[in-house]
């Protein structure tokens, strides 16, 4: 049985990324933080750019909404939520999501813990680097999930 991490406080100063969309992101609480159990990430997004088709082979994915009104298309099943509305999505649902109008902010929790190293990679990766055929995809498996379709 996995031990649980001991309690603690998070920072609460949050360092800004260019996420994968080209929005902006912020690590809350990583994997070192939580011994492994989660990581937590605030996305704040500034357009309707909507994440490319993927799946999370051994990660368990949650939404709260704090902004805004989403879209999940989740294996087949659309579903929206809006401010204060949580969504789950279990390992191995092929999904994306988008913004529904101009503004919003989501918080996504990762279950175990870890993805947000893709996310901490991607943004340092310039554009040109980004557009490079397969470089996404396999930063991607490299975090155990795997993009069905290419960022736009």
């Amino acid at each position: 049985m996995q031990s649980l991490p001991a309690p603690f406080v998070g920072s609460g100063d949050r360092k800004y990324m260019r996420s994968p969309t080209g929005n902006r992101f912020a690590v809350l609480v990583d994997w070192s933080q939580s011994g492994g159990v989660f990581s937590l990430l605030d996305f704040e997004q500034l357009d309707s750019v909507a994440t490319p088709l993927h799946v999370h082979h051994a990660v368990d994915e949650g939404f709260l909404i704090m902004e805004g009104v989403f879209e999940f298309d989740v294996a087949g099943e659309h579903i929206e939520a809006g401010p204060e509305g949580l969504v789950f999505l279990p390992r191995g649902k092929p999904h994306r999501y988008s913004l529904v109008g101009d503004r919003g902010r989501i918080l996504t929790f990762f279950f175990p813990g870890g993805t947000e190293g893709y996310f901490r990679e991607v943004a340092q990766l310039s554009d040109e680097r980004r557009s490079v055929p397969g470089v996404m995809e396999a930063l991607a498996e490299r975090y155990g999930f795997t993009l069905l379709e290419e960022y736009s």
